[in-house]
């Protein structure tokens, strides 16, 4: 091996009390004689380094990791990238690969070392296993099971809850598995409904947004299975079991269901409408039939002045108790009414639920009734009259009866 001749002998650079920086020589070697292991030549990178050389067992911190490795260079007459701990020329450890070669230096053998400093390699590899890990932890702590696949659709990374909602499937995940079999396997089980198959097979086909999928199993079990596309081609499978959700749901629409056939069958004419807009979410059967299918709010009234002064009313207060108004029926005409309403909330949103009395026979009535008044007023009058007559009647006659008499 070619020795250079950048190397200084070690007394010249004897003068040097501090070592030089790193930037005066890009390689650490230094060369040693083959019978006593003294240095005899230091680049200044290995200066930089280990500081001023006596010996080559002054770059390792352990001096048996040098005799071994002398052993196995006598062995073998050359040592490549020895891994081994190296001492810095403040007395501190460090990762280093060690080579060693022999040549002949002025007439005798010579051992010639070069390390390599792994500091900043190690410290590379602890910061990529540390996020590793913290990537592994983040991972396995998901509700959702998770699954990494390959641009060839081939299985890199799972979770363990991905492996637990694979049951239909157990024994199957395994790396390299491909993301199809893994489908076609499941299908195979024969649990899945004939829908559930289908979105099962369209999950296989290659997607450049995320998409979601929500498969249901003949035994009543739902999965949410997402699939998003990464940067290299691949892509990212999540897997969360629904089933209570679902149940919850179905729950849900079959009691909306009991409860609009009960409000349906109700006689009393009744909306729930969004407060922002005014739009109907609901409205019972006894006020289509009153006033029509309306689809908004707005469509009941007829006064505009009244309906702002009914919102103004809810708005102030949440409230509205009888307030009679004129509201309008599917042929255009005025319905007498009288309406209360309250400010709810519902599924997250602000509604006004109002009652509507139709007024129509109450108004007939009072006019009825009043028209009686009017004619038993008039009855009244009448008997007072003739009473009045016959008093003057009475009064006329007895004078009169004693002029005749004459």
């Amino acid at each position: 091996m070619p020795v250079p001749n950048l190397l200084p002998r070690a007394s010249e650079a004897g003068a040097h009390s501090a070592p030089p920086t790193a930037r005066a020589g890009p390689a650490n070697m230094c060369i040693a004689a083959r019978n006593d292991t003294r240095v005899i030549r230091q680049s200044p990178g290995s200066r930089a380094l280990f500081g001023e050389l006596s010996s080559i067992a002054d770059q390792f911190i352990d001096p048996t990791d040098c005799a071994d490795l002398l052993v196995d260079f006598d062995a073998t007459g050359a040592i490549d990238n020895r891994r081994a701990n190296g001492r810095r020329h403040d007395g501190t450890a460090f990762p280093a690969l060690f080579s060693l070669r022999g040549a002949r230096f002025n007439g005798e053998e010579v051992l010639v070392f070069r390390v390599m400093d792994l500091t900043d390699e190690r410290a590379a590899t602890d910061a990529l296993e540390h996020a590793s890990k913290r990537m592994r932890d983040a991972i396995e702590s998901l509700d959702e099971g998770f699954a990494l696949y390959d641009a060839a659709g081939r299985l890199q990374l799972w979770n363990r809850q991905y492996d637990a909602l694979n049951q239909p499937t157990a024994g199957v995940l395994r790396q390299g598995l491909r993301y199809d079999d893994l489908c076609n396997a499941s299908i195979g089980t024969g649990e899945l409904t004939e829908e559930g198959e289908r979105l099962s097979k369209d999950a296989t086909r290659p997607t450049q947004v995320p998409r979601r999928f929500e498969i249901e199993y003949r035994d009543g079990r739902w999965y949410s299975i997402a699939r998003s596309p990464t940067s290299d081609g691949g892509f990212v499978i999540t897997k969360l079991d629904i089933t209570e959700r679902k149940r919850a749901e179905a729950l849900e629409r079959d009691l909306d269901s009991r409860i609009r056939s009960v409000l349906d069958a109700c006689p009393i004419a009744f909306t729930m409408t969004r407060a922002a807009n005014g739009e109907l979410v609901y409205r019972g059967g006894a006020a289509d039939d009153l006033y029509g299918p309306n689809t908004h709010g707005e469509q009941y009234w007829i006064d505009p002045a009244e309906r702002a002064q009914y919102l103004e009313r809810l708005e102030r207060t949440g409230r509205v108790d009888g307030m009679e108004v004129r509201l309008r029926r599917e042929n255009g005409s005025a319905v007498p009414t009288l309406i209360s309403a309250r400010r709810t909330a519902f599924r997250g949103e602000e509604m006004t639920v109002a009652y509507m009395y139709d007024l129509t026979e109450r108004t007939a009535m009072e006019a009825e009734l009043a028209a009686h008044r009017e004619m038993l007023h008039q009855s009244e009058k009448l008997s007072a009259l003739g009473e009045l007559l016959a008093g003057v009647a009475h009064e006329l006659n007895n004078p009169l009866s004693v002029v005749v008499g004459h």
